[in-house]
């Protein structure tokens, strides 16, 4: 399955709301192939970048736009490393 980073903002990003954004499976698995794999939010800054496996990037794509994150990039992942091991992502 497809692998997507993004990089995104939301000026005034609340902790709150970055936690109500993923808080249950129902939110952070937002279709039944689509589900984000890790969110990494600068709160001081309202950045975030936020990795998500889909079938397809426009479900990343209205995933963020629901919660509001402006996109500022996204990216189809090639490879992956973690924990010593590389592996190719299918194309």
């Amino acid at each position: 399955m497809p692998r997507f980073i993004a990089v995104a903002e939301k000026p005034g990003l609340s902790e709150a709301e970055f936690r109500n954004a993923v808080d249950r499976t129902g939110k952070w698995r937002f279709a039944k192939r689509g589900w984000i794999v890790k969110a990494y939010c600068a709160l001081d800054k309202g950045k975030l970048v936020v990795e998500c496996e889909a079938p397809q990037q426009s479900d990343f794509e209205d995933w963020l736009e629901k919660n509001g994150w402006l996109t500022e990039d996204i990216h189809r992942v090639s490879y992956i490393h973690e924990g010593g091991l590389v592996w190719p992502m299918p194309s």
